[in-house]
């Protein structure tokens, strides 16, 4: 095989290996990042048809985003340790915001591990539809702040 050809079939590699979703156990008493739950084969799916994730209680750990932190929308983010771009939107319930939302003040931009229960929604976009999730803290002792 000339050098050319053996580039090339590298870089299909490459691209199939990438391609390439794992699956997670999320029955399963595991941590997950935030960009290995969010790019897993249990979250990917087209829009309007449910992901395998949604309805599962999981435990996903991160950053969190203080900037992002809208208390009266019962919001904020927890992005992904190493990867920037990538975040979970974590939404509070009422009844334990005030707690929650005052230990994140507290914590500032640290790293935390939230235990709930995930949504899925729609995200139209300009060319496609891609499907968004939320993950739902309605216990406060769900929030471990580190």
């Amino acid at each position: 095989m000339n050098k050319p050809h053996f580039i090339l079939m590298l870089f299909a590699l490459a691209l199939v290996a990438g391609a390439c979703k794992k699956e997670l156990d999320l029955e399963a008493d595991a941590i997950y990042g935030v960009r290995q739950f969010l790019q897993s084969k249990n979250c990917d799916t087209k829009c309007g048809e449910v992901a395998d994730c949604e309805g599962v209680e999981v435990k996903i750990k991160g950053k969190i985003n203080l900037d992002s932190a809208v208390r009266d929308a019962l919001t904020f983010r927890l992005s992904d340790e190493n990867h920037r771009n990538c975040d979970l939107e974590v939404r509070v319930d009422s009844l334990i915001a005030t707690d929650v939302f005052d230990r994140l003040i507290l914590a500032g931009n640290t790293h935390a591990q939230v235990q709930g229960i995930v949504e899925g929604y729609d995200q139209p976009g300009n060319i496609k539809c891609k499907r968004g999730f939320v993950l739902r803290l309605e216990n406060e002792e769900d929030l471990i702040i580190e």
